[in-house]
């Protein structure tokens, strides 16, 4: 992750395609420049979707201009990574999490 990009997973309740079931809408929101991954999971919401953006402005505008107005998109829930332990399989020291002023990059 850079210094001081917010990165935030975003759950997406959905109502899937009749033939299509969620693709169609996954395919849609995997063309955001802002979305690093979209995963269909079990449980209580459908699509998992993590996003890289430079503010939490930026993503709550992302969410609401270009999310939620996607046929099919039927709820929301946005969280905001705060920390990281490991990380694409390697277990970061603090130091590798913190930005330059000793601060955790939210």
């Amino acid at each position: 992750m850079e210094k001081n990009q917010v990165t935030a997973l975003i759950e997406i309740k959905a109502m899937p395609k009749t033939k299509y079931g969620y693709s169609d809408l996954a395919k849609s929101i995997a063309q955001f420049d802002e979305v690093d991954s979209v995963r269909l999971m079990s449980g209580s919401f459908d699509l998992a979707v993590m996003v890289k953006c430079d503010s939490v402005n930026q993503v709550g505008k992302f969410v609401a201009e270009c999310l939620s107005p996607l046929d099919g998109v039927i709820g929301i829930s946005t969280h905001f990574v705060i920390g990281r332990y490991k990380d694409d399989g390697k277990i970061l020291t603090v130091e590798e999490d913190e930005d330059d002023r000793g601060l955790y990059t939210v």
